[in-house]
């Protein structure tokens, strides 16, 4: 009886050892692997027709002078009147109202 006692310990201890070995080696697979870097995304550069937005990147790059300039100022004055005036009419509205125009003008010819 004794002897079967030491069998099952042996076998958990095998056991035991080739489940950490396992372990070890899936372990050491994944981290092995290439991990692709996901490239980042092109950006796009706009030409600045806008003057504020001009005039903003010319006060961002004089850095903490920016704080005694009048025009970075009145810049980013309208920068905020801009970012909060309510505006009501999307420009899915003005898009309907375009076309609403144009059938009505091809109407009356």
């Amino acid at each position: 009886m004794r002897e079967r006692l030491f069998i099952f310990r042996a076998v958990a201890r095998v056991a035991g050892f080739g489940l950490a070995a396992v372990a070890i080696v899936a372990t050491a697979i994944h981290l092995g692997r290439d991990q692709t870097v996901p490239r980042p995304a092109r950006t796009v550069v706009l030409p600045l027709a806008d003057p504020l937005v001009r005039e903003i990147k010319r006060c961002e790059a004089l850095g903490m002078a920016a704080e005694q300039d009048a025009r970075c100022e009145a810049a980013w004055a309208e920068n905020r009147r801009r970012f909060f005036t309510y505006h009501p009419a999307d420009s899915g509205s003005r898009a309907m109202q375009t076309r609403n125009r144009a059938a009505s003008k091809a109407e009356g010819r």
